[in-house]
């Protein structure tokens, strides 16, 4: 199945990261960190099939090189919170070859981003014979400073001065001058991504109709393309071959529950779509009957209906008592169903038709909402518990007075040093100061249990439908027969 996947982010210096680090691993390889005096060896990490560095004709050939390359960008940024470089993850395509999609992956880099004046470390990853990556993608590591046409590191910022209606640039509080920082590229503006999304897209679009391939993928959100469709949570390699060994996983039970709420959305809202063009068409041709037939009640449709159905079983020869069995059942159900939603009439139909449509959107939309809510509990607990983790850990740094022993403890803890300096860093972006994390969990079984009732609600939607396409069946039937000229397909 054609996938879908373009995510970017940034390499920062105040989340804990690396860049050299964050090179060695997309690439497996060995490369010393000079500003962190470390060694990130990912010599062993398998999956990684090919990388290479591209750039622009006029950055210098050290660059080539992935060890000169990042330990410059860690040495140019002298911020302790600097962002230091874009970080790409992009899905290659299972429809294409692996020389095809490397062919792909290198074509989309070299085009997009070396062609603006980025330098691009490309690192393709697929599976391995032992299992691996599952999914074959690649990634891209690229500075967020520029070389310029010089052949030096530019500024990733300019200072464009606020000027008055006299045109005097303005002085802020403390005497200096007032000024907004200007990016000196377009490469992290929101429409860049969103012009690289689309183009990752048509690209692959157009290698499968070149290789007469039926499959598509689309850069658009499911709300942007119009499908009510809930997201999947990422369930990483350890999880998917956990599934593939028959080991039930929370993350694989929660997406076969996603597939299954995903599955209903998209049956009714075909099946609601249908009702609704039907019921349009079915009351322009009432309308147009003639006087004895115009508007019948849906009672009457109904009985007409299995009035025909008991003809046609008086002509058996065996099994006439059982049809009419049948037949009685049907048509007690049918007016149980008329009769309890209050439908009399082909109007009364097509209200109860528009108010099934309604309460599947707004069903939609609030499970939409409450799905992004329970993730974002769960990484709060996940972060909370990172923080509080990690707090210990550098509070025992802090007070060490000897540079020695604070080199060794920082270097003994740290992954969990990164973890709690990513979690200080998200935590704060979101207003939160204080952790809460019983009160989050249980703000999530909440939440959790409103999402199941309303998964209860789309279950009794998809029996009203049933029901309504039962009717639909009898009135075209009916009206098939009172109007023979016209030519109706009767549903089977």
């Amino acid at each position: 199945m054609a996938l879908y996947h373009f995510h970017v982010s940034r390499v920062s210096r105040g989340a804990g990261q690396s860049a050299v680090a964050s090179a060695a691993y997309r690439a497996g390889e060995k490369l010393e960190d000079e500003y962190y005096g470390e060694v990130a060896d990912y010599t062993n990490k398998g999956g990684v099939i090919e990388s290479e560095i591209l750039v622009p004709e006029y950055v210098p050939d050290r660059l080539k090189d992935r060890k000169t390359l990042w330990n410059e960008v860690e040495q140019i940024e002298k911020h302790p919170q600097a962002q230091l470089a874009y970080s790409f993850d992009i899905a290659l395509q299972n429809e294409l070859s692996m020389e095809e999609n490397i062919a792909l992956a290198r074509e989309f880099v070299t085009k997009e981003f070396v062609a603006r004046g980025m330098i691009a470390d490309l690192a393709i990853h697929a599976p391995e014979k032992d299992g691996g990556v599952q999914n074959p993608h690649f990634h891209v590591l690229c500075p967020i400073r520029p070389v310029t046409n010089d052949r030096e590191w530019g500024a990733k910022q300019r200072r464009k001065y606020v000027m008055d209606d006299n045109g005097e640039v303005q002085q802020k509080p403390d005497g200096t001058k007032a000024f907004n920082a200007v990016p000196t590229t377009d490469w992290g503006r929101p429409e860049t991504l969103e012009d690289w999304r689309k183009v990752w897209a048509e690209m692959v679009n157009e290698y499968f109709k070149v290789r007469e391939i039926s499959a598509s993928i689309d850069n658009r959100s499911y709300a942007d393309q119009g499908i009510e469709k809930l997201a999947q949570v990422h369930e990483g390699p350890s999880v998917r071959q956990m599934e593939q060994r028959g080991i039930a996983t929370r993350k694989g039970s929660l997406n076969r529950w996603i597939n299954e709420i995903n599955r209903m959305h998209r049956e009714l809202g075909i099946k609601i779509s249908e009702l609704v063009e039907w019921i349009k068409e079915m009351k322009i041709e009432m309308n147009a009957l003639k006087e004895e037939y115009k508007k019948p009640s849906l009672g009457e449709i109904v009985i007409q209906y299995y009035d025909a159905r008991n003809k046609i079983a008086d002509t058996y020869d065996r099994g006439r008592k059982k049809a009419k069995i049948t037949n009685a059942k049907g048509m007690l159900e049918t007016t149980n169903f008329l009769s309890g939603n209050k439908i009399f009439t082909v109007d009364n139909l097509e209200m109860v038709i528009d108010t099934s449509n309604k309460k599947l959107h707004t069903i939609t939309d609030s499970m939409k909402q409450k799905e992004k809510r329970i993730k974002e509990l769960d990484a709060f607990v996940k972060y909370a518990s990172w923080y509080e983790e990690g707090l210990l850990i550098q509070q025992l740094v802090s007070k060490q007075k000897f540079t020695k022993k604070k080199d060794d403890l920082e270097s003994q803890y740290h992954a969990e040093l990164i973890k709690f300096r990513t979690a200080k860093r998200i935590l704060k972006e979101n207003g939160i100061s204080d952790l809460t994390p019983r009160k989050w969990i249980h703000e999530k079984a909440e939440i959790q249990a409103s999402y199941d009732m309303e998964y209860a609600k789309l279950k009794d939607i998809r029996s009203m439908v049933k029901e309504l396409n039962k009717v639909k069946k009898i009135v075209n039937d009916v009206m098939a027969k009172n109007e023979p000229s016209k030519k109706r397909e009767v549903e089977r």
